[in-house]
C-alpha cells in the first residue's frame, strides 16, 4: 500500500469514530430515563430503595388497609425533623408507617367520625323543631262537691247550719275556686250557663256568710252592702252579687223564675234549695221553687184579700202581669 492510501484509511477511521461518538451522544440525550439524576434537597419524602418492612406485614405492599395513608409530595416544605416517622415506597405508591401496632384486618385503627353538636345559641329550636303550644287543661266545676255540702248542712226548708259548714269551708272554697275558671261560662249552652250563674250566686253567698259567721245578718259585712261588694272572680273579671243577678242573669236569660232559686241569705228571700242545680234538673227545680214560694207564708192568697211578697214589686218588669203570673 502506498503512503497516500495509508493516510486516507486513517482519516476514514477517525471520521467513523467521530460520527459514532456523536450518534451515541444524541441517543443518550433523547432517553433521559437512563440517566440517574440526584434527588432534590427540598423533597420531604425520603425514598429508600431497600426498606425492611415490619414483621407484622403479610407481604410487601400488603399492609392493613386502614393502617396506611397515601401521601403526596410537598416539594416546598422543610426537611424532615429527627424523630418523625419516615415514608416508605411500596410498589408504585408512597405510604406512611405509624408507631402503633398493626391491627388485624377488619378493625380500623382510625376512630369513627363523631357527630358534631352545635352550641345551643346556634340552634333555633322554634324554627328547627317547633314545639306545638299545649292546650290549657279545661276546668269544670265539680257540682258533686257542692251537692255534698248542701245535703249535709242545708235542710229541706232551706235552713243552713253555718256552724257545721264553717268546719268544711275549705271544701266550699274548693268548689267556688273551680267555678272561677269553669270554661262553660264561655263555651256552655244557654242552659248550662244559667245553671252555673245560679250556683255561683248561691255558693258565694254561702261562703260570704260562713267566713264571717257568727253574725246576726248578712248586712253585718261590707258596711251593710254585701250585695254591692265586687269580690267574685269569674274568668278575668270580678263581680258583685248584684252584678251577677241584675247585669247577667236577668237580662241574658229572661227567666222570672230565677228569683225563687237565688238565695240572698235574708229572711225575705226564697229559701236556699238543698240541691245543686244541673241542666237536667233545672226546669223541675224552677217550677217547684216558684210554686213553693207562692204558697208560702210570704204570700196570702184569699178570696177577699191578696198579700204578696215585696219580691214581686222589686222585679215587676220580669213578671209582667203579676196577678196572671
Amino acid at each position: 500500500m502506498t503512503p497516500c492510501n495509508d493516510t486516507m484509511m486513517k482519516i476514514r477511521i477517525c471520521v467513523f469514530f467521530i460520527f459514532l461518538s456523536f450518534f451515541l451522544a444524541c441517543t443518550k440525550k433523547n432517553n433521559p430515563s437512563s440517566v440517574t439524576e440526584p434527588q432534590s434537597k427540598n423533597d420531604t419524602v425520603i425514598q429508600e430503595e431497600n426498606t425492611i418492612l415490619s414483621n407484622n406485614q403479610d407481604t410487601e405492599g400488603n399492609l392493613p388497609e386502614n393502617q396506611n395513608k397515601v401521601l403526596t409530595q410537598n416539594k416546598g416544605s422543610q426537611s424532615q425533623k429527627p424523630g418523625q416517622q419516615k415514608d416508605v415506597i411500596v410498589g408504585s405508591q408512597i405510604k406512611e408507617t405509624t408507631n402503633e401496632k398493626f391491627l388485624p384486618p377488619g378493625k380500623p385503627s382510625v376512630k369513627p367520625e363523631q357527630p358534631v353538636f352545635l352550641p345551643d345559641d346556634r340552634i333555633n329550636q322554634k324554627d328547627e323543631n317547633p314545639i306545638p303550644e299545649t292546650e290549657k287543661s279545661k276546668v269544670y266545676s265539680d257540682v258533686k262537691i257542692y251537692q255534698q255540702l248542701l245535703t249535709k248542712y242545708v235542710d229541706h226548708k232551706g235552713k243552713v247550719n253555718y256552724n257545721g259548714l264553717k268546719k268544711d269551708i275549705a271544701i266550699l272554697e274548693k268548689y267556688t275556686n273551680s267555678l272561677s275558671d269553669d270554661v262553660l261560662f264561655e263555651t256552655g249552652t244557654k242552659k248550662e250557663k244559667l245553671v252555673l250563674w245560679i250556683n255561683t250566686y248561691n255558693a258565694y253567698t254561702l261562703l260570704l256568710v260562713t267566713k264571717n259567721y257568727p253574725i246576726q245578718s248578712i248586712k253585718d259585712v261590707y258596711n251593710g252592702k254585701p250585695w254591692d261588694e265586687i269580690w267574685i272572680r269569674i274568668g278575668k273579671k270580678k263581680y258583685s252579687l248584684n252584678q251577677i243577678e241584675n247585669d247577667i242573669i236577668r237580662p241574658q236569660f229572661d227567666e222570672p223564675r230565677i228569683h225563687f232559686v237565688l238565695n240572698c241569705a235574708a229572711k225575705s228571700c226564697p229559701p236556699l234549695l238543698n240541691k245543686a242545680l244541673t241542666p237536667q234538673n233545672l226546669e223541675t227545680s224552677l217550677d217547684t221553687a216558684t210554686k213553693n214560694f207562692i204558697r208560702s207564708a210570704e204570700n196570702e192568697l184569699a178570696e177577699n184579700k191578696v198579700v204578696i211578697s215585696s219580691l214581686f214589686d222589686w222585679y215587676r218588669e220580669d213578671f209582667g202581669n203579676v196577678i196572671s203570673f
